[in-house]
């Protein structure tokens, strides 16, 4: 097998850890809107995660989401930033792995 094939794999594995990821965010994102923060950390290690990896298997849009989501996250913990705000960058995140989850690329 090549590295090309062997890429596209791990694209495609990639492409289907986001329909998880999607999953998770929108229940971490709809608990916070609920009031309840205590999946703040998982929310954040993942945006994490994704902020690192999202362009490395071809999706720019997700490393900006993740870090747009991770700002937010980082502005409600250490300056009393806006709940909604992180709410917000979460649903969008979703949005973006949703997309990726369904794209062709890879």
């Amino acid at each position: 097998m090549s590295f090309a094939n062997d890429y596209s794999d791990l694209i495609a594995e990639y492409r289907q850890s986001l329909v998880e990821t999607h999953r998770d965010v929108l229940r971490l994102a709809r608990q916070l809107d609920a009031g309840d923060d205590s999946g703040m950390s998982e929310l954040r290690a993942i945006a994490h995660k994704l902020a690192g990896n999202g362009a490395s298997f071809g999706f720019p849009e997700i490393t900006t989401a993740a870090k747009s989501l991770t700002a937010a996250a980082l502005e409600l913990r250490e300056r009393g930033g806006s709940a909604a705000a992180v709410g917000e960058a979460a649903a969008v995140l979703a949005h973006v792995c949703s997309r990726a989850a369904a794209s062709s690329r890879g």
